[in-house]
């Protein structure tokens, strides 16, 4: 990896990771893919992270992870590894359309229009509440009553996508990333690595 830094790959020579990559674990994920190498995880591995206690700090980790993402796809260009990440980013911008949409759709609907109950999206509506309840079954029954009305996931799926439009905007008009420490001021990246 460190040989490749630089020619093959984004990054200075000599150096395993990109040092300038918000998300080094994602960065050299796809470094390693374009050097040939397949990602496999252990079937019992578990992935956990950090809890964020305020909104503040679920924000920075989630517009560094975003951001992040972003940069490191800029960074890899467009090629057989990076595609279907870009795929997801595509994704992602579809969903945040079709999510405003949707609730202006709602809102113009109650407002101005006549509300009218469909059998057909009640019953789509009734798959959804069911899959969010039983994936979290295991959670027992503080997990299920709160899945089960899906308030709090709409919540955080809109959080998440004013995250992912707050990023591309930077991104796109190349604003310089921010690094965050949980309870630290924002730093510069670039600068400060």
């Amino acid at each position: 990896m460190a040989a490749a830094r630089g020619t093959a790959l984004p990054g200075r020579r000599g150096h395993v990771y990109d040092i300038l990559a918000l998300t080094e674990d994602n960065e050299l994920t796809l470094a390693l893919k374009t050097r040939g190498w397949k990602m496999v995880s252990p079937a019992a591995c578990r992935v956990t992270t950090e809890i964020r206690w305020s909104w503040r700090d679920l924000w920075r980790q989630r517009v560094r992870w975003q951001r992040g993402a972003l940069d490191n796809l800029r960074h890899h260009g467009l090629t057989r590894v990076t595609l279907r990440y870009w795929g997801q980013q595509a994704g992602i911008a579809f969903g945040v359309v079709a999510m405003f949409l949707y609730l202006l759709l709602m809102t113009l609907t109650a407002v101005i229009g006549e509300w009218q109950w469909q059998p057909f999206w009640i019953a789509v509506g009734c798959v959804f509440v069911l899959e969010r309840t039983v994936t979290v079954w295991a959670g027992g029954w503080s997990a299920r009553t709160l899945a089960f009305p899906l308030v709090v996931e709409l919540a955080y799926d809109i959080f998440i996508q004013v995250v992912f439009v707050r990023c591309l905007a930077d991104f796109l008009t190349r604003r310089p990333p921010r690094w965050h420490h949980p309870g630290e001021p924002w730093t510069d990246t670039a600068a400060g690595l």
